[in-house]
């Protein structure tokens, strides 16, 4: 959506092409922001090894400024430290940054009865003045209709 691929440059609106996502990794020297450049480009399997990378970078302190450098979103995951909900930080100039927390199965009630599914939980934080709150929303959802049926995703 070029509604979100956004930054914000001093007082001017940056619209992008390319989709560079940065990814919240954990190191000893404290957070690390590596990006994945064109992710809409990726598959997800060449998207996860490259996180599995980046996680190895940060464990060694590889990560460079020139891997957090050009990107316009940011992804984070405390989820699988068990937190339910966080609010992040946007990482400047981006205006908008995903929180995923962790997913638990709950029992729910469809159409067709009673069923176990597994029920994630997310946080959009969004800078108002780049981004409004109605693409913002549509952006959750596409993010959530994704989540919730895979199999539409490229693997």
């Amino acid at each position: 959506m070029p509604e979100v691929n956004v930054t914000l440059e001093g007082e001017e609106l940056v619209y992008h092409d390319d989709v560079n996502i940065a990814v919240a990794v954990h190191t000893p020297r404290g957070l690390r922001a590596p990006v994945v450049r064109e992710a809409d480009k990726k598959t997800l399997i060449e998207i996860s090894n490259l996180i599995d990378e980046y996680a190895e970078k940060g464990k060694s302190g590889e990560i460079t400024m020139a891997h957090q450098s050009g990107h316009s979103f940011t992804v984070t995951n405390l989820g699988m430290m068990g937190v339910t909900y966080f609010t992040p930080i946007i990482n400047p100039p981006d205006t908008a940054i995903l929180a995923m927390g962790t997913t638990r199965p709950q029992t729910i009630l469809t159409n067709s009865g009673w069923k176990v599914a597994y029920i994630g939980y997310l946080t959009l934080v969004f800078d108002h003045r780049a981004i409004d709150g109605v693409p913002a929303a549509k952006f959750l959802s596409i993010i959530r209709r994704f989540l919730e049926n895979p199999e539409k995703l490229e693997v």
